[in-house]
């Protein structure tokens, strides 16, 4: 099994009074998801985001199999949220290059 090193994202913005995320994280996390949709398929893209639009990501990708990538995405982001104290919970938001439904 290959195993691939994560590219670390991290911006911290502040907003006031909203929940939503700021437009320059949205920018850089567009920019990072370019970077994802760039590798092979069998790929994941997680992520976790701060109300105050911190955030963290970690890709999985040239699994075998779906289920492996996503398990890989999910724990390169745990990683990264745990050296840069952040506390919102990862999630998958891709899945094999597509967003996933809900999201």
């Amino acid at each position: 099994m290959k195993l691939f090193l994560i590219p670390l994202s991290i911006v911290v913005l502040c907003s006031c009074a909203t929940t939503s995320i700021p437009e320059a994280t949205k920018t850089e996390m567009d920019s990072d998801i370019k970077r994802y949709l760039n590798y092979r398929n069998q790929k994941a893209y997680a992520v976790a985001v701060e109300k105050d639009g911190a955030w963290v990501s970690g890709y999985g990708y040239g699994y075998p199999n779906q289920e492996l990538a996503n398990k890989r995405a999910l724990l390169e982001c745990e990683l990264q949220k745990h050296s840069r104290k952040i506390s919102a919970d990862c999630f998958v938001l891709y899945e094999d290059g597509r967003r996933k439904n809900g999201i």
